[in-house]
């Protein structure tokens, strides 16, 4: 019934154009744009390659074969979508698993030979190629209508078979993972005893029942909540999933333990234990899934929990840390638990017991987002992460062996200085340790075997001359079971620092990547690879010696390619032929401004202008735009260190820039909004108009544009900012808005970086809702929306509600609402749609 309704919302939408002649306007049906759009729309973009999933001896690589955009067809698959989890019903999985279909595997080389292809099993769509560790073998994830499978392909010949008869549960945990031996892989199955499927009942049991009690609790506006009973049944009876690890030479599947609700796990690299995240009732009409009570735990390979990590509560406002039995909120907490490089347990960081127990306690040093495992806040200075150590206290670097009891801990090292976090050494035998001196961040080398000796290795500053005098980080392995391992030398003796160097004015100056080498116990350093200065370029080493490595590189005329390069010899063979599909949009005339606006605030704004315009002009013009809070100008000028103008502008299927192929120009002004960090959008509507009056002001000075003939687009805020633009100033013609909310009463505890609530700001939030201000709108206005946006605050409402308020007042608009699709649309359908619609829009209102 719900979306019923919403095809009827589209019928009136366009009917208001029936009598107009403006046919592209109110036809019903999807539609193609002109040629000449539809082709940069449709080009094979996809078929570029960025060269990664590489082998673990670094002589090939993996590259997903795209069908290119989605389908409608699959996008319209049922699915059920319970807090914020959106499962696609046949299959019983992750509805993002069927959006995007890969239709192959390429195996190619790094340097000469040929690649090998391997083709999906007949009906299937293709995911999650990894390689196994020795590089015999490449798993992946078949779909097939009935369920998601395992497979296994000889990496030499690209035979593939099933790895198991049982369909793997792909609907919280969507991943597997190899085993070291390269014979097993451990994720989660569908049960083997499977209770039924819940049914939802033919008469509602019960109304939905909510109620509060005298604790304020801010909750956001989730979409996409649960709302019976039933849902819960049926999110547990879609998470409930069986975690196993199936032998692929055999196809024999050992189960770990009992079916739970597993939110997802790592192993350890023999199997013998697994870290795992459990979903837990009671689940909530108040908030998404994404907030249900969780336990992290340690299983061994019985499934037996042998010790539990962490354990949160139903969420329903800010994060709420872990707590561990017998220890919550303590300083003495285990912190950034990992699994370690050599297989030999798990890594923590703790602090030893002060002397004197009384003293106040320091800040918890629990991680942002409030889950164990995460790294330390870093600290004030000369305290380290967490604030300053107590009396005789230390803070430890520790190791956990199985069978990971109380007393199976011991310290590998200590230190009198809080420790941020803690990297290894592939081997174990090495630790780099991230601590807080002073007021800048040092990473320094501890050898195990000699712990007494610690070794700086680079230090930073976070403050301003830091930024431009970056000595970059430690530069990790990738592709090891146990996650980031730092590189070094084969010797021992080196490891390796990467970064960007960034310069005070990068108009003239682009940033530049680079490489260094440092020998851990002296310091000394050197740089062994730079980009250059006239291209963007990216690094990725392939051995530990720095023999050779991938090069990435573009520039404002060239699309990104790949080369293989040998750093001594300094030869190089490019890897891949991208294409640049549309060299007539890319390549196009781009103008960039400094405009001031009148009380001296001064932002950026790029102008690209289509074939031929030149000064006097006069052409069209759209902005698309999307306003950001600042405190200052300092602040916005720091958001701009990082422009790169060597890099290539590259276009997507939606991307404005096709606009210029209809002959308008694109005008991208940044639209700043000053205002100090509990106040930030005091000044949203006057700051918005003076900002836009600038920038016409600027662009239009030599007549290449019209200034007589500007429309205006966002998506999301800025949509919601198109409508302000256009009733609150006289500039536009038309408009084009998505994903929008219009009514900030809707919002009442907080929007984008507005953190007070509605009744703490009641007349900022009035004055920022064009929807109270429609009967001054000028121009004509476009709205479009996805039926099944889940965006917190962008509730798919908001559209035909500021519909029916123009209909009401006579506005000229037209409402487009799009089935399957979220905050942002991606089905080819729909996207060809979109154009038709737009350029026709903009033609009609701003053109005549």
């Amino acid at each position: 019934m719900k979306r019923a309704a919403f095809w009827l919302l589209f019928l009136s939408a366009v009917s208001a154009f029936a009598d107009d002649g403006v046919k592209t306007l109110s036809t019903e049906g999807y539609l193609r744009p002109a040629k000449e759009i539809e082709e940069v729309v449709t080009a094979p973009w996809y078929r570029n390659v960025q060269v990664g999933n590489l082998s673990p001896d670094k002589t090939r690589y993996i590259v997903n074969v795209s069908a290119g955009l989605p389908k409608l067809a699959d996008m319209a698959r049922p699915y059920d979508n319970l807090g914020g989890i959106q499962i696609e019903r046949q299959g019983g999985r992750s509805r993002n698993l069927i959006k995007q279909r890969t239709v192959a595997l390429e195996i190619r080389p790094l340097g000469s030979g040929s690649a090998l292809t391997i083709q999906p099993p007949k009906g299937a769509s293709l995911s999650g190629a990894s390689w196994s560790p020795d590089g015999t073998r490449i798993a992946f994830m078949a779909h097939f209508d009935q369920g998601t499978f395992l497979y296994v392909a000889d990496a030499k010949t690209g035979k593939y078979k099933q790895a198991c008869a049982i369909p793997m549960l792909a609907t919280l945990n969507t991943r597997f993972e190899w085993l070291s031996d390269s014979k097993r892989i451990a994720t989660v199955w569908i049960p083997a005893k499977r209770v039924e499927k819940p049914v939802l009942p033919v008469v509602a049991p019960a109304p939905l029942v909510k109620v509060s009690d005298d604790k304020a609790s801010s909750i956001r506006t989730y979409a996409g909540l649960m709302n019976t009973p039933f849902e819960f049944d049926l999110l547990e009876w879609y998470a409930t999933g069986q975690l196993g690890v199936v032998d692929v030479t055999t196809g024999k599947l050992q189960d770990i333990g009992k079916p739970q609700m597993v939110e997802s796990f790592s192993s350890q690299a023999d199997g013998s234990h697994f870290r795992v995240t459990l979903m837990e009732r009671p689940f909530s009409y108040m908030v998404p899934a994404s907030s249900f009570p969780d336990r992290e735990v340690v299983w061994d390979a019985t499934g037996k929990e042998v010790a539990e990590l962490a354990k949160r509560p139903l969420r329903f406002s800010q994060p709420t840390p872990p707590t561990t039995p017998g220890q919550a909120g303590l300083d003495n907490d285990k912190r950034s638990i990992v699994w370690r490089p050599d297989g030999q347990g798990f890594s923590f960081l703790q602090l030893s017991a002060p002397q004197n127990r009384e003293t106040t306690p320091p800040p918890s040093d629990q991680d942002e987002q409030g889950r164990g495992g995460g790294q330390g806040r870093p600290g004030a200075a000369g305290q380290g992460a967490g604030g300053a150590l107590r009396p005789g206290q230390k803070d430890r670097v520790m190791q956990w062996l199985p069978p990971y009891g109380d007393k199976d801990v011991k310290s590998v090292f200590e230190s009198d200085t809080r420790i941020g976090s803690v990297q290894y050494s592939e081997d174990g035998k090495t630790l780099f340790l991230t601590q807080t001196v002073g007021a800048k961040s040092r990473v320094s080398a501890v050898r195990l075997d000699n712990p007494g000796r610690v070794f700086p290795v680079v230090e930073s500053d976070p403050g301003e001359n830091g930024f431009y005098d970056n000595p970059g980080s430690l530069l990790s392995r990738e592709g090891t079971i146990a996650g980031n391992v730092v590189r070094m030398s084969s010797d021992g003796k080196f490891v390796y620092l990467g970064g960007t160097r960034y310069f005070k004015d990068p108009t003239k100056d682009a940033p530049r990547a680079f490489l260094d080498r440092v020998e851990i116990e002296t310091g000394k350093k050197e740089r062994i690879w730079e980009a250059s200065e006239t291209k963007s370029e990216g690094i990725t080493p392939l051995d530990d010696d720095m023999k050779r490595a991938l090069v990435s590189r573009q520039s404002p005329s060239s699309i990104s390619q790949t080369f293989l390069v040998d750093l001594a010899a300094k030869s190089e063979t490019q890897l891949t032929a991208n294409r640049d599909f549309a060299p007539d949009i890319t390549q196009a005339t781009q103008r960039k401004f400094m405009v001031t606006r009148n009380d001296g605030f001064k932002f950026q704004v790029e102008v690209t202008l289509p074939p031929g315009a030149k000064a006097g002009s006069k052409v069209p013009a759209f902005f698309w735009f999307y306003p950001s809070e600042f405190v200052d100008q300092a602040t916005y000028d720091r958001s701009k260190r990082t422009y790169n103008k060597n890099q290539f502008s590259g276009i997507s299927p939606s991307n404005k820039a096709i606009l210029l192929r209809a002959g308008y120009a694109l005008v991208e002004p940044d639209c700043p909004i000053i205002g100090s960090d509990t106040r930030k959008n005091d000044g949203y509507v006057p700051q918005l108009r003076n900002n836009l009056s600038a920038t016409i002001d600027a662009i239009c000075d030599d007549g290449a544009i019209d200034r007589n003939k500007l429309a205006i687009g966002g998506h999301s805020y800025g949509a919601f900012s198109t409508l302000n633009a256009m009733v609150h100033t006289p500039f536009f013609k038309a408009g084009i808005a998505g994903d929008g909310n219009y009514n900030r009463l809707l919002t009442p505890f907080g929007f984008q970086s507005e953190q007070r609530q509605l009744w703490e700001s009641r007349e900022v939030y009035l004055s920022m809702s064009p929807m109270l201000y429609l009967e001054q709108l000028t121009g004509a206005i476009l709205l479009y929306h996805g039926i099944d946006d889940q965006n917190m605050g962008t509730e798919p409402s908001n559209s035909p509600r500021l519909f029916s308020a123009l209909e009401a007042l006579g506005k000229n608009a037209a409402l487009y609402m799009y089935p399957y699709e979220d905050h942002g649309q991606i089905a080819e359908e729909t996207i060809l749609d979109q154009w038709a619609r737009f350029v026709a829009w903009l033609d009609r209102w701003v053109k005549k």
